[in-house]
């Protein structure tokens, strides 16, 4: 009996009692045509991808490789991944600024080191932003829903949720029950309510809050103060028209449902950036433990805020969508570096009480 075809040996060898060692030659050959065959379907398949690279900016293949490798290229870093710079004394306290000049400008270098020292702040500021709660669009006054009160779902809403519950197949006719308990044209939601459900999460958070500040608006202080009925009695609370709502900046892109006159950018915005300077920024050297304080104001007035606190394009506020009664958590440190730590959080309500209205 000659010695069998290498290649057609099966690993196992069920018909072929052949010595151990021819079994194990076997084998190997085996694993190593294998390895062959995959090495250079890899390789070919490489380079097929290092063949489709050139007609992209960034790929795992030759361009990326002689980009790594190139000092030029290198240098070049910022022209492929453009940004702007962050800007140390955005709110105006850094504390080379707070010094005075002409006494730093006299002092000798120790005595600058304990000036500049003494304008340093070492406290974070935690700034929580609550939009109000729904209000009566179609009223004067703006108050809030009473309890038990109704709102009408948007069509546009509607027709989005239809789309995706039909796109989804079930056992069970889920579109009509849908309907019948989510989808009815009208379904209990009451601001007020939104307003005491974010108030005993404040109260429950164990977190002791500086202040409450309030906008002058009826929908804005009439959440805060069913706020503040959660908090203790003694919590310091305060009004400020400054945070009243407004078009802040011209938004981009815009929108065909909402086109304010250009005065009203002009006069709002300016009022909107006042109150941005009143109340965002690092804390004062004078302020030796975090704060916490709770800003109760408007949907445009916060997402202005956070544009300008992250030194995002000030037109990119639109972008954003806040619910009713949302909670959003802006982080300033003793730096001045600035962190969102949540944005239109509505953990609180239940999904039948979020609304956007």
């Amino acid at each position: 009996m000659g010695f069998p075809n290498a290649w057609s040996v099966n690993v196992d060898f069920p018909r072929f009692p052949f010595p151990l060692v021819f079994q194990t030659m076997a084998s190997k050959m085996k694993i190593i045509a294998g390895s062959t065959v995959a090495l250079a379907t890899f390789g070919l398949f490489n380079d097929y991808r290092n063949s489709k690279s050139s007609s992209r900016s960034y790929f795992f293949g030759r361009d990326a490789l002689a980009f790594s490798h190139s000092k030029g290229q290198y240098l070049r870093f910022d022209e492929y991944f453009p940004r702007g710079e962050w800007d140390d004394n955005w709110d105006f306290r850094s504390p080379e600024y707070l010094v005075s000049r002409k006494k730093y400008e006299l002092a000798s270098e120790s005595e600058r080191e304990q000036m500049v020292k003494g304008k340093t702040a070492t406290a974070t500021r935690n700034i929580i932003l609550i939009r109000h709660g729904q209000y009566q669009i179609n009223s004067p006054d703006k108050f809030l829903t009473q309890l038990g009160g109704f709102t009408t779902f948007s069509k546009k809403l509607q027709t989005f949720i239809n789309l995706v519950y039909k796109s989804v197949d079930l056992c069970f006719d889920f579109e009509s029950l849908w309907k019948k308990t989510l989808l009815s044209e009208k379904r209990k939601v009451s601001g007020r309510e939104q307003a005491e459900l974010v108030g005993k999460r404040l109260a429950t958070s164990g977190i002791k809050f500086d202040e409450v500040v309030m906008s002058t608006m009826n929908r804005a202080t009439e959440t805060a103060k069913i706020i503040l009925q959660q908090l203790p009695k003694e919590q310091k609370s305060l009004s400020c028209s400054l945070l009243e709502e407004g078009p802040p900046y011209p938004p981009v892109p815009d929108v065909s449902h909402w086109k304010p006159p250009a005065s009203e950018f002009f006069v709002d915005g300016a009022r909107i950036e006042s109150a941005f300077r009143k109340h965002i920024h690092r804390a004062a050297p004078e302020q030796k433990e975090d704060s916490y304080e709770v800003l109760v104001c408007h949907a445009n007035v916060i997402r202005y805020f956070i544009c300008r606190a992250l030194q995002f394009p000030p037109e990119g506020w639109l972008r954003m969508s806040l619910g009713n009664c949302s909670i959003t958590l802006l982080m300033v440190r003793p730096s001045g570096r600035v962190s969102l730590r949540s944005l239109g959080d509505v953990g609180h309500l239940h999904p039948n009480k979020i609304t956007y209205t």
